[in-house]
């Protein structure tokens, strides 16, 4: 595993434009995800990251006009950047052989997505794995509050993971867990 850029439980600031960026240099956070811009911007991002101490790490996957294939990963890492995050393996790789730091995003929304990460994880061998989302009771609440009826599904084995779907506005919970019917 390659050397890591940051310490446990640390906050990072993921920014998507250039107010949240600034916001970001200005807080304590010592670690900032870029999560849009365009590549003419990318320069002027890495110069004030670093000139604050920050390191910056790029969503390749959400940068324009950076393309995800082997020219981008390798323009990317000519920028110097402290790390990279992509959902892609095949850029992870890449990434990983420019000796950049990594991190693979994962959508976990049920079991199988669960296990396909864990097998993608398994041949990828990134620094870092982002799931996501982190908190999905907060979007049960969200939605609960628009009087729609939400069903919570995905990921739920537990009566007190049901529980606390329903605590949180579910309506009702959907699981492949036998246990739960």
């Amino acid at each position: 595993m390659e050397q890591a850029l940051f310490t446990e439980k640390t906050i990072i600031a993921a920014v998507r434009s250039k107010k949240e960026f600034d916001a970001a240099l200005n807080s304590r956070s010592q670690v900032i995800f870029l999560l849009s811009g365009t590549i003419s911007e990318l320069p002027a991002f890495l110069h004030a990251a670093h000139k604050c101490s920050k390191k910056l790490f790029l969503h390749l996957d959400m940068i324009e006009g950076l393309a995800g294939d082997a020219a981008g990963v390798e323009y990317a890492a000519g920028l110097a950047p402290d790390g990279i995050i992509s959902t892609r393996g095949n850029l992870i790789k890449l990434a990983k052989g420019y000796g950049l730091c990594t991190v693979q995003r994962f959508f976990i929304v049920d079991g199988r997505s669960v296990e396909t990460a864990l097998d993608t994880l398994r041949k990828t061998k990134p620094a870092y794995a982002e799931l996501m989302p982190g908190l999905v009771c907060k979007a049960i609440r969200a939605f609960s509050a628009t009087g729609l009826p939400v069903i919570a599904g995905g990921l739920i084995t537990t009566s007190d993971e049901a529980k606390a779907a329903f605590a949180s506005g579910a309506y009702a919970v959907s699981t492949s867990a036998e246990t739960l019917w």
